[in-house]
């Protein structure tokens, strides 16, 4: 028999799965929704490019094996959810390349979970204080904490009672991707181009099924991988990208679900009070999920000159400000944040001025500067990129506003990284951004930019390569306008 486990980041205690289980997430809740899709949506709903596919909890109860979405269409079993019918999504790891479960080991713990429920007994499931952590969508730690007041403003007046779960699954419906997805293994030739847009639509329409739903389930028990012969369970749900996506897509949804977690794995209660199993702090959440009032409450509560804790990986909350300058100024009225925290370096051994630069976030990139970050600071010297300053993180992605405001605040055009590359050479990585400022004349915009500040094209790095040769490597000299630019400007004289 396994169990339920609720995973809540928002209190001061956490239930949760062994540390071991490296989570890709954080699954807090802040907000939920307790009865019916509509009574507590605080955004607009969200549109769906494919219809939500479900099928009933009483059909899921009856099979033997995980049906697919062709066999549950071709017997008509696939529902679009009412308006007030609960929705339990169910996010799982396949255990093989043809079928997520091919011996029903999946399928036969969310039964026997299920049917425990609907014979009453949930408390072989949960522990008393699993119950409530689940039902208020709070932990006990977080109902004793000074947050207690800003998040029950932000909850739903309603919460789960044990008859309206057990409600909830008798009377619900269920989001399993085998069973709601088209599936391009069990369709003619003719039918793959439709079914791989249909399949495409309906992964794009994940975000809006997770609004839809009033209950998010991680189905991970141990089992093993039909083709690997590898064991799989919650630790190795956790590293597979379209778990990490729905888990993700759950966090982000206006709804933002407890997470139910069926597994086998024991219940660990963190050994630090008020942190979660990556050691995050409550202020780390905050910051981390964009939630101002949070922020606001937890610094003014905060002792001025008290030391600023540290996550697992070494960063301090501060560190986790990623474009928010609202935040970022929350931070500065403490009167706790000076040079060494505004020039710090993250375990990657970027800091901030570098972040900024590369998502091209200007107006943090402005603060920043305006606080004293040093504009010329390099990347640590043993991490990767070592020595590229802002200047070289803003060029490589495009971002000539930021290139801009850089080079007014003193940049210097001509620093160099740990392999000899100039901010040239950073333009010239890419041909076309793949990852940075899209426009199409953000590229040589950029490379403008740099020429008129007396960047030297003529320059060459660590492996003899001058601007234009990199460009000619990447792009075999196919690079429209920008290669002429690189290779015919003038050579500038500079002094290092």
């Amino acid at each position: 028999m396994g169990q339920v486990c609720c995973t809540s980041e928002c209190g001061g205690l956490v239930d949760e799965v062994p540390r071991e289980s490296h989570a890709a997430v954080p699954v807090a809740s802040l907000v939920e929704r307790r009865r019916g899709p509509s009574n507590c949506t605080l955004t607009p709903a969200l549109s769906f490019n494919f219809p939500m596919k479900c099928l009933r909890v009483t059909t899921f109860m009856e099979f033997d094996v995980m049906p697919s979405y062709g066999q549950l269409l071709a017997k008509d079993l696939l529902v679009e959810p009412s308006d007030n019918e609960a929705v339990h999504f169910i996010s799982h790891e396949w255990l093989s390349g043809n079928h997520p479960d091919p011996d029903s080991n999946q399928l036969r713990r969310m039964q026997s979970m299920f049917l425990e429920i609907l014979e009453g007994r949930s408390e072989k499931l949960f522990s008393p204080d699993d119950w409530i952590t689940f039902s208020k969508g709070a932990s006990i730690g977080s109902q004793r904490s000074q947050l207690a007041a800003a998040e029950s403003a932000q909850r739903c007046s309603d919460t789960i009672t044990e008859d309206t779960f057990k409600q909830d699954i008798e009377e619900g419906l269920i989001w399993l991707d085998w069973s709601s997805i088209p599936q391009v293994l069990e369709v003619a030739e003719d039918r793959v181009e439709q079914t791989l847009k249909d399949q495409l639509a309906a992964i794009h329409s994940i975000g809006a099924y997770l609004d839809r739903s009033l209950y998010f389930w991680i189905l991970a028990p141990k089992a093993l991988h039909k083709d690997q012969m590898t064991l799989r369970d919650f630790s190795t749900y956790r590293t597979r990208a379209w778990c990490r996506l729905e888990e993700w897509a759950n966090l982000l949804s206006s709804s933002s679900m407890m997470p139910l977690v069926v597994t086998e794995a024991p219940r660990h209660v963190s050994e630090h009070q008020g942190r979660n199993h990556h050691d995050l702090t409550l202020l780390h959440i905050a910051v981390l999920t964009s939630n101002q009032p949070m922020v606001r409450e937890l610094l003014e509560g905060r002792c001025k000159g008290e030391p600023w804790l540290v996550d697992e990986m070494g960063h301090t909350a501060f560190q986790g400000v990623r474009g928010s300058v609202a935040i970022f100024q929350l931070f500065l009225e403490t009167g706790d944040i000076g040079k060494e925290q505004i020039d710090g370096y993250n375990t990657f051994g970027a800091a901030n001025i570098h972040i900024s630069s590369e998502y091209g976030s200007t107006e943090m990139l402005r603060l920043l500067l305006t606080n004293d970050a040093a504009v010329d600071l390099p990347k640590r010297q043993g991490s990767a990129y070592a020595g590229r300053t802002a200047l070289h993180c803003a060029a490589l992605r495009s971002q000539f506003e930021c290139c801009e405001i850089l080079i007014r605040h003193g940049a210097s055009v001509h620093a160099r990284d740990a392999h000899g590359a100039t901010v040239l050479h950073m333009a010239a990585l890419e041909p076309t951004c793949l990852v940075g400022n899209q426009d199409p004349n953000a590229k040589m915009r950029t490379v403008r930019l740099l020429l008129e500040a007396k960047a030297d094209p003529a320059v060459r790095n660590d492996a003899g390569h001058t601007a234009s040769e990199l460009l000619a490597l990447a792009s075999g000299h196919s690079a429209g306008d920008l290669w002429p630019a690189l290779c015919t400007h003038e050579p500038l004289m500079h002094t290092n």
